[in-house]
């Protein structure tokens, strides 16, 4: 895993070097030895492309050795760069120091470049043996003899009756064609269960003529799976004489043509496995029923013959505790006295039924004795991530599986804190600093990859979506505890990741560090490790003391962190950014998590601008302070993203006899207060994507003009907009003013946000006119006035529209002003009702009303019309309550 991760990220520094050169004061005198070096790895990674790791020894001795020597050319390159801009007294002992530094790299590039040589050598080898094997596996039907049983007893089902009933009742349903139902969940999760369930069940082994069963598991070998399912499929009088694969398939479609079947192929991995058997099923119009397995939800759509898919869910508590009691105690009942224990145990299995039998399976046979049940209770994470445990290296497979790419992301995962909820905007930006991604297509955006990433992540059932925006893209994930606890281990094991947390410390990782809840005191020799981290996430206990907090950022302790280039820490008070982070030169990713600045505004100083490499700043500020970023910051041409809870930006300095320095690489600015575009800072920041502005006490009927925002326009790239003005906003009798002439938002604008903006509804008309525009926020006093007429034409995109205490009473609005429209959210506003006409939307999905009651009315009759019409795809929420089929006279009063 960490070799790819590895190769990826030395490949973007020799880009950096070679290619666009970043450092040109250490790649002088070295071109050739840098070019060489880029084509050797290059030529390895492109070896690499083809090559699967089988789990033998040698290849993963070999896998080490490559990680080994990207990290350590990757080490050698940074901190000789380190050493060049750290600041001498001497002149003469920089000098001195750079023949000796300049000699002894020279000659640990050589060492590298011979240690390449070999291990390509060594891997053209592995797989040539590889590629012998897998031949051999295809050709030698005589060598598979050993069959999968056919299971021959239901297991204890806790928790799945619903998805019992429910695939049953599709069994057994009324459609005569060939039905394949696919099952899809996590590794352990009960998917195998609860097919051997329904396989068992009296009335679909009456229903069904003929019952087979066969399990494909990783690595599919054809001719074991073929006869696994003949040998199920036939009595045991017959006989099955392990032929050809192509003669197995045909005596398969030929035993089942006619008949009425039911065939479970478990635990099926790719979408070839599929294509490759589909043909030997005869659909002959009589109710046969394949049932597949898998972890995939890609494979779980594409085979799902009617569109859907059984994705089995963790089980909530009540059901882990009934399932423990059950396996542990089978007859009898939970003695008081362990009652509390038990469940303690049970819920820190995480709802996944696996982790639940295993440890029920220990107690079992264990004495009756409540001190073991505490110690298993404090040792359940050990026990249940051992390398060596049956459950461990049933999770394990879904890890091994990955492609090269998303091992290093997966496994990074598992840094972060548990039950945490992982923004994966920062998440994919983390990924991207640490160089674990690289760019599949032409002209694909590193941030495109990695939410390509997230989204296979979650096909693969490894990670869950918590919560998405409003377009409908992820917004943030979590990772199951116990697929965490895997991750831990497996990075522990690869050198990739050290996690110090709740006074556990491991002391043999070295390239990424998560120190939580927990500090270094005590620990003197883990900062030998200290100049290898690349990645270090800081997540000290509340109540420690300042001076404990920020003991890893002393001056005496400025230049630990050589080669850092992700770091995210907290501090529960703070001054400013402490220097020894300004001392980082490498560092690309800086996240900031202070709980409360010690003054009500906050300057950064100047030397902020050393960090050449950074590209995300974000500073998060829970007791609100003003953040003041020094003129400096528009030197800082690499930074991407700049998100600070508050921050008041310098004016952008004017056009001099030199050239404009440009924020070419500057997508996201977002919390600025009162900042006036002017025409100098729009030519600074050309390529910006994502604005968030805010203005206090802008007075007058100028304010558009005011702070430039007029100017906007010439961002031709600007996706999403907010804009607020704070004091305005809550005037009682506010002014109403309109949109200076000719103004307009740019035509790129896909997300808009306006509050306190004190307009009135016929200006609303400049937005609608946007092209591009999908979601729409109009929250308080952004719009004045009681009624609201859109023009025909208009918001021909939008998808999403959200009002906010507003003073509309009256809209009316035709079906043909919205075409797009997918979810409408109206909370606290006086609207009388929603235009009848918005139902006939044919993209309409939602409608969520909160706050009044009449608007909510009207949002029920609307899904009444709608469902008479034989609409079932609106859905309607008014409060807390959903409503789709419910009769009406059922149906709560709405409380607003």
């Amino acid at each position: 895993m960490a070799y790819y991760a590895a190769l990826t990220s030395l490949r973007e520094l020799l880009e950096d070097i070679i290619h666009h050169d970043r450092y040109p004061s250490f790649r002088r005198g070295r071109e050739n030895i840098m070019t060489s070096l880029y084509g050797k790895f290059v030529a390895l990674e492109e070896l690499l492309q083809d090559y699967t790791s089988e789990g033998e020894e040698a290849a993963d001795r070999l896998e080490g050795l490559i990680r080994d020597a990207a990290c350590n050319t990757q080490d050698i390159i940074e901190l000789e760069i380190f050493e060049q801009i750290r600041p001498l007294r001497k002149a003469i002992n920089k000098a001195v120091r750079w023949l000796t530094r300049k000699d002894q790299l020279h000659k640990n590039l050589e060492m590298v470049e011979h240690e390449i040589d070999s291990i390509t050598g060594e891997l053209a080898t592995i797989m040539e043996r590889q590629r012998f094997k897998n031949l051999q596996l295809k050709t030698d039907a005589s060598t598979h003899h050993v069959f999968e049983q056919t299971p021959d007893e239901t297991n204890t089902m806790v928790g799945f009756d619903e998805y019992l009933t429910t695939i049953k009742d599709q069994l057994c349903g009324q459609s005569l064609r060939l039905q394949v139902i696919p099952i899809s969940g996590t590794g352990g999760i009960g998917k195998t269960t609860l097919a051997r369930n329904v396989f068992h069940d009296a009335l679909v082994m009456y229903y069904f003529d003929y019952r087979g069963w066969t399990t494909v598991s990783q690595h599919y070998n054809e001719n074991k799976v073929l006869q696994s399912l003949l040998k199920s499929l036939m009595s045991k009088t017959d006989k099955s004489n392990g032929e050809e694969a192509e003669a197995s398939k045909e005596r398969i479609y030929q035993y089942l043509k006619g008949m009425r079947y039911l065939v479970v192929i478990d635990d099926i991995w790719s979408i070839e496995v599929w294509d490759d058997l589909r043909s030997i099923f005869p659909d002959d119009c009589n109710g046969s029923r394949i049932v597949l397995t898998t972890r995939s939800l890609d494979i779980a759509q594409y085979t799902s013959s009617c569109g859907i898919v059984h994705q089995i869910q963790f089980l909530n508590k009540e059901d882990s505790w009934s399932l423990f009691q059950g396996k542990v105690f089978v007859q009898d009942h939970c003695p008081p006295e362990f009652e509390s224990i038990g469940k303690s145990i049970a819920s820190k299995c995480y709802g996944l039924p696996l982790a639940i039998v295993v440890i029920a399976g220990i107690l079992s046979k264990a004495a009756l004795i409540l001190n073991d049940w505490k110690q298993l209770a404090r040792n359940m994470s050990t026990v249940l991530s051992s390398k060596d445990s049956h459950f461990s290296k049933i999770l394990y497979l879904s890890y091994a599986h990955l492609p090269h790419h998303l091992k290093a992301c997966f496994l990074y995962i598992g840094s972060h804190p548990e039950d945490h909820n992982i923004r994966i905007s920062r998440l994919i930006e983390m990924w991207i600093h640490l160089g674990f991604l690289r760019p599949h297509r032409d002209l694909q955006s590193l941030k495109e990859v990695g939410e390509e990433c997230i989204e296979d992540l979650v096909r693969r059932n490894l990670v869950v979506i918590t919560k998405k925006r409003s377009d409908g893209r992820f917004t943030s994930c979590v990772l199951h505890d116990l697929l965490r606890d895997i991750c831990k281990d497996i990075a522990s094991r690869q050198n990739l990741s050290f996690i110090i947390e709740r006074g556990v410390v491991f002391l043999n990782q070295e390239r990424y560090a998560s120190q939580q809840h927990f500090n270094f005191h005590g620990y003197p020799h883990f900062r030998q490790y200290y100049p290898f981290v690349s990645s270090y996430l800081y997540r000290p206990v509340p109540e420690w003391s300042e001076n404990r907090m920020f003991s890893e950022f002393k001056k005496e302790n400025r230049d630990r962190y050589k080669l850092v280039k992700v770091m995210a820490v907290h501090f529960r008070t703070t001054s400013s950014i402490p220097e020894a982070i300004l001392r980082m030169f490498h560092l690309k990713y800086l996240h900031l998590h202070v709980f409360r600045f010690e003054a009500r505004m906050v300057r950064l100083p100047p030397s902020l601008s050393k960090l050449q490499n950074l590209q995300t700043l974000i500073i998060t500020n829970y007791v609100i302070s003003t953040v003041v970023l020094p003129p400096q910051f528009w030197k800082m041409t690499q930074l991407r993203h700049l998100l600070v809870s508050e921050m008041n930006l310098p004016p952008a300095p004017g056009v001099g006899s030199n050239a404009v320095v440009k924020l070419e690489y500057l997508q996201t600015l977002m919390t600025v207060y009162d900042f006036t575009f002017t025409d100098e800072a729009i030519e600074r920041i050309p390529n910006l994507r994502k604005l968030k502005t805010w203005y206090r006490g802008a007075e007058g009927t100028c304010k558009w003009r005011l702070h430039g925002l007029n100017k906007l326009i010439h961002l031709e790239h600007l996706e999403n907009l907010e804009v607020s003005f704070k004091k305005e906003c809550s005037s009682y009798h506010p002014p109403v003013e309109s949109f200076p002439g000719s103004f307009a938002f740019p035509p790129s604008l896909r997300k808009l946000s306006m509050t306190g903006c004190l307009l009135p509804w016929k200006d609303l008309s400049v937005v609608g006119a946007l092209p591009n525009l999908q979601v729409l926020k109009l929250r308080k006093g952004s719009y004045l006035g009681e009624e609201w007429k859109p023009i025909e034409g208009e918001f021909r995109s939008l998808k999403f529209i959200l009002m906010e205490w507003l003073d509309l009473k009256y809209w009316r609005a035709e079906t043909d002003c919205f075409p797009c429209l997918e979810h409408l959210v109206i909370k606290s506003c006086r609207l009388v009702q929603i235009p009848l006409e918005i139902g006939n939307i044919l993209t309409l999905k939602t409608i969520l009303v909160d706050g009044n009651n009449a608007t909510a009315e009207s949002a029920i009759r609307i899904l009444e019309e709608q469902r008479d019409m034989g609409n079932d795809v609106l859905q309607v929420s008014v409060g807390h309550l959903k409503y789709g089929d419910i009769p009406p006279h059922q149906k709560p009063a709405f409380v607003g």
